[in-house]
């Protein structure tokens, strides 16, 4: 999840979680410490989980931490949540603050659970974990200890991948070019960028790039650059 944030040339960072949730706590702390080692501060924000609201484990006196969260993020950044319910909340905190997803916020959820990823809008980056693996590993664990064979008391099943979606994108959409000259736009913006040295970089002439950064985002690349370190001064 942290390698994938940093990949898209974010550099704010912040991590969402559910307080004194283990599992949420174990993928905060990892990372905390990557993005940490590649130099990179990552406040955390941890809610409480609750059991009385109808729909979620989200209580309503939380939105306005939620909110909160997303103000405070400098733009571009990016969030890391420790559930796809956590990002789904994180998301509609970050609309009805009026902030898009993912031009100035990038969201990743955790879990990869399809009814919240993919009806959302934009649909939200999760991490995929491989439940049938650990559900087989699980039913293993339990045959042996119905034989009284040894077995440990714990198995930890890694994750798979990040499945990329438009909340981490680097500009939502299918076209690829736009998104790679976005990402070398968001990594060396602070830096002296060429538009032709931009342009050769994702292999097409600079007046195609134009034309495909106009009907992808409206504006041309150069634009959207003074946009990215005007906000960066901010």
């Amino acid at each position: 999840a942290a390698r994938h944030l940093l990949d898209t040339g974010r550099r704010h960072f912040a991590v969402l979680g559910f307080e004194g949730a283990k599992i949420s706590e174990m993928r905060e702390a990892a990372v905390v410490e990557t993005i940490r080692k590649a130099g990179h501060e990552c406040p955390v924000l941890r809610i409480p989980v609750s059991f009385s609201h109808p729909r979620t484990r989200i209580g309503d006196e939380s939105l306005g931490d939620l909110r909160d969260l997303v103000r405070r993020v400098p733009r571009p950044g990016a969030v890391f949540c420790g559930n796809d319910e956590l990002a789904r909340a994180l998301l509609e905190a970050a609309l009805n603050e009026g902030v898009q997803v993912p031009t100035e916020l990038a969201i990743l959820g955790a879990d990869d659970d399809d009814l919240l990823c993919l009806t959302s809008t934009p649909t939200l980056s999760s991490v995929r974990v491989p439940y049938h693996v650990a559900g087989a590993a699980a039913a293993r664990l339990l045959e042996k200890r119905i034989l009284h064979r040894q077995a440990k008391n714990r198995v930890v099943i890694p994750p798979v991948e990040v499945m990329m979606r438009d909340s981490t994108r680097v500009v939502p959409g299918e076209d690829r070019a736009v998104e790679e000259a976005m990402r070398l736009m968001h990594q060396g913006f602070s830096d002296p960028l060429k538009m032709a040295d931009l342009s050769t970089a994702v292999g097409m002439s600079l007046s195609s790039l134009e034309r495909r950064f106009r009907l992808a985002l409206g504006v041309t690349p150069l634009q959207e650059l003074r946009r990215l370190r005007l906000a960066e001064a901010r």
